[in-house]
């Protein structure tokens, strides 16, 4: 699915899954998630 997938929506649903690992499904903001994902490096 991922190769299917361009660098940004990996770079988006990376973070998604991160944050709501962390936070929570009540706690998971959309922002919070723009935010990392901006800052992930997909090599």
């Amino acid at each position: 699915m991922l190769a299917l997938m361009n660098i940004t929506e990996q770079r988006i649903l990376n973070a998604a899954m991160k944050v709501f690992a962390e936070d929570g499904f009540e706690g998971a903001r959309t922002r919070k998630i723009a935010e990392l994902a901006r800052r992930i490096i997909i090599l």
